[in-house]
């Protein structure tokens, strides 16, 4: 019997892999269900056409969405909508392509239907040994220990169950908060497909990978705020509001501010104080909230202080 303790080891992804253990445990589970299934692993490297019940599995959800083509604009599910699009392009590779990306939305949970993750799920064995719950125990035991076992993910299909080794998790401490971040290569690299993520926003391959292939057009088409500023800060603030309006200047700095769809982009201009190697004086620009109001405010802000804090820290140096 799984442990407290041997759970919280688990959610350290990778982890231990032992397929025979998922699988094992895998067939429990479902018998325990009264359900047939084949369980099959879903490895690096798969594709459609070596999975039909996938495929079948994919084409069904995307029915439903062609039905109710209004749900995705509040799922903000843009690889769903590209495959529905392509669902009558005239590139049938194209529309293939799209099927597949559209795919390994589904099944990384976007579909929540019919993909399940077992770092949430396997929690009910605990629940159903506090309440002495055997029904649910019976069911329940077997996923924890599959998670145990190195079982990430679970995908239903009409015939089949895959199931998704742990990926491997590049991770950012920040304070009690723990989020995704790489700057190059992949922060989650999985079976189904590998993300990209900056500072814990999911992004391009293009964003980490060859930022320089960013241009102003792409960020200001972005209707992401939380991407557009992961656009910016990579393409490279001083270039991006090298003409933004100037709305306060002080012996610190230059505050510059500019709107961006509903999103008012700050920063502050300064100048290094240490000379550089040959002669030169670097100028650095800094992202700053945008209710800031002054430079003073705005550098003070980059050390955690407010502005009279700042100032009198400089009285004292």
């Amino acid at each position: 019997m799984i442990t407290l303790e041997q759970y919280k080891e688990a959610c350290n992804y990778p982890g231990r892999l032992d397929q025979g253990e998922v699988e094992k445990n895998l067939r429990a589970y479902l018998k325990a269900l009264g359900v047939k299934r084949t369980v099959r692993r879903l490895e690096r490297g798969w594709k459609l056409d070596d999975h039909p019940a996938i495929e079948r599995a994919a084409r069904s959800v995307l029915d439903d969405f062609a039905k109710w083509r209004d749900a995705l604009v509040a799922l903000d599910a843009r690889d769903a909508r590209g495959a529905l699009d392509a669902r009558d392009a005239q590139d049938a590779r194209d529309a293939r392509d799209a099927l597949h990306r559209f795919t390994e939305w589904l099944i990384h949970g976007c579909g929540r239907a019919w993909s399940w993750d077992l770092s949430w799920l396997a929690t009910s064995a605990f629940g159903a040994r506090q309440t002495k719950s055997t029904s649910v125990g019976r069911w329940s035991e077997p996923l924890l220990s599959a998670f145990d076992a190195g079982c990430w993910m679970l995908f239903w299909t009409d015939d089949t169950l895959y199931w998704i080794a742990k990926p491997r998790a590049h991770i950012e401490q920040r304070g009690d908060a723990r989020r995704l971040h790489r700057a190059d290569g992949p922060a989650l690299e999985s079976d189904v497909e590998v993300l990209y993520f900056w500072h814990g926003v999911l992004v391009d391959h293009h964003v980490i990978m060859n930022p320089k292939t960013i241009t102003r057009e792409e960020i200001d088409a972005e209707s992401n705020q939380e991407v557009r500023r992961v656009l910016i800060e990579r393409f490279g603030y001083d270039k991006y509001m090298h003409n933004a309006q100037v709305v306060h200047e002080d012996a610190t700095g230059k505050l510059r501010k500019q709107i961006v769809g509903n999103d008012t982009i700050c920063v502050v201009e300064v100048v290094n104080g240490t000379c550089e190697p040959d002669g030169s004086f670097k100028k650095y620009v800094l992202s700053v909230p945008p209710e800031i109001t002054t430079a003073i405010e705005a550098v003070a802000w980059t050390y955690g202080l407010s502005a009279k804090e700042y100032v009198s820290l400089q009285v004292r140096t």
